[in-house]
């Protein structure tokens, strides 16, 4: 569930892309508590596509045990192109989620933008060396 790419963005900031392929291994080798540790510190975790995959119990728990380690003194930016009211169904345990969410939820600023894809329009822009034959 949690990439190990951190990127800067105005101050601390650090981007989650994986599905936690990793996770397991980590567990294993004892490393996990260091790579979770990483996504206390920034001022912003952003979670980039969440909810493409419903969460493995322990995926549950790891990202519930994140956003309670994080609420009230760090941010979040969850994109996602699922209605928010589907994310409790993507926890393996709706208890687990909704305590979770709640805490996301509390003073957050909901931003939902309603449209065609942007990738579908540029496919159809010409590209520039398109552009640039007579």
């Amino acid at each position: 569930m949690f990439g190990f790419d951190p990127c800067q963005l105005l101050g601390t900031a650090t981007a989650q892309r994986s599905s936690c392929s990793g996770c397991p291994k980590a567990r294993a080798d004892h490393s996990f508590e260091a790579a979770f540790r990483k996504y206390l510190a920034p001022d912003l975790l952003l979670v980039d596509d969440f909810g493409l995959h419903r969460l493995t119990q322990q995926q549950s728990k790891d990202l519930y045990a994140l956003i309670i380690e994080r609420h009230r003194h760090a941010s979040f930016v969850v994109t996602s192109n699922r209605d928010v009211n589907e994310w409790v169904g993507l926890f393996a345990d709706p208890i687990l989620a909704n305590s979770a969410l709640d805490r996301l939820a509390n003073g957050a600023h909901q931003l939902v933008i309603d449209g065609p894809s942007y990738r579908a329009k540029l496919a159809l822009r010409p590209s520039s060396t398109e552009a640039a034959m007579p």
